[in-house]
């Protein structure tokens, strides 16, 4: 059943159909909203500090107060989001009875005078289609919605939202930049449990950790281990005075997030929460002076998002070691590409 609420977040979804089909001079504009993790605002770049971005279809500002984010009757939220309009388009969407996971293709046409917000941090000034390349928006959630609106009867007097309905969301799978436009590709819900690869968001019995887990504390890089991330880091060489040498290649393909906490509370799986970036580890290496070289298969720019320059932050490195079990792989490990490999 699809579901109907008017603007401040009230269920309309039983005289809603009829009323739609008995006016003639109702507008339907398209609503497209992104939660992602914000470097602005952020300590580091996987800090949990959420920004929306909300742009419409239509050709002047929506006003919403309530919608619905998730299933069923109790899934609306209060946004107090205004929607600015922009050039965007979505393609056919099909449905079908079954588990079949479906891709929706969102076109976007982005303003390049628009940068994402950068709050308080001093870091490289953003426009969306360099933030979808620098990989901001990779597995992070959207939504797609429907507005319906009714003209004034007063002249010079914008229309009045009737109502919005959610008809789609998901994650983003994967997105294309080419000259001016973002081509994005919103996975359904039903890929998280179909086709998603190791790092997983699948939730697991009992716990809800993943199914694998950092080292414990020599994973953590600083903090109790009394490390500093080296300001002449760059982009593909992240540097770390460690007092104990890494065996060098004892990280190779390992995965790095910058969720600064000490174990036990290390980033796990958060129902409905955006992941934070994850990044792949090509190799280590120690050098003489006891700085810790770790070589990315891709640039993180810059550097400093990962956790901030300094002392007393931590870094947190998911091995390929199976959850609970000692020198055996996690599952789904071996088969997971290299990014030169494949996706």
């Amino acid at each position: 059943m699809r579901y109907f609420y008017d603007g401040s977040g009230t269920d309309i979804s039983a005289t809603a159909p009829a009323t739609l089909l008995a006016t003639t001079n109702i507008t339907i504009h398209d609503l497209y909203s992104i939660q992602f993790i914000n470097p602005g605002n952020a300590v580091h770049l996987n800090a949990p500090l959420w920004t929306n971005i909300y742009f419409t279809s239509g050709p002047q500002p929506i006003f919403v107060e309530s919608m619905q984010l998730s299933a069923g009757p109790n899934g609306t939220a209060t946004v107090n989001a205004t929607f600015l309009p922009t050039k965007i388009q979505h393609g056919d969407i099909n449905f079908e009875v079954g588990f079949k996971d479906q891709t929706l293709e969102v076109t976007w046409y982005p303003d390049d005078s628009l940068i994402i917000p950068q709050g308080s941090r001093n870091i490289n000034v953003y426009n969306y289609k360099q933030a979808f390349e620098a990989g901001f928006f990779d597995d992070i959630p959207m939504w797609v919605h429907q507005a319906y609106l009714q003209p004034s009867d007063v002249p010079n007097t914008p229309p009045t939202l009737y109502a919005t309905t959610l008809i789609w969301r998901g994650f983003i799978k994967a997105s294309k930049v080419d000259r001016g436009q973002i081509v994005i590709s919103l996975a359904s819900l039903l890929n998280i449990i179909q086709e998603t690869q190791v790092p997983t968001q699948t939730i697991q019995p009992g716990s809800r950790m993943p199914p694998f887990q950092p080292m414990g504390n020599v994973s953590i890089i600083g903090g109790s281990l009394g490390a500093d991330f080296l300001n002449t880091s760059t982009p593909l060489d992240l540097q770390f005075t460690v007092p104990l040498p890494y065996a060098d290649g004892s990280l190779k393909d390992s995965y790095i997030i910058g969720y600064s906490q000490p174990p036990p509370t290390w980033y796990y799986a958060r129902n409905a929460m955006p992941q934070p970036v994850v990044f792949r580890i090509r190799d280590n290496y120690t050098d003489g002076d006891n700085v810790l070289h770790i070589y990315m298969y891709e640039p993180i720019d810059p550097p400093d998002l990962i956790v901030g320059y300094g002392s007393g932050v931590y870094v947190n490195i998911f091995t390929q070691t199976e959850t609970g079990t000692t020198g055996a792989i996690s599952p789904g490990f071996p088969y997971v590409p290299r990014p030169e490999d494949g996706y």
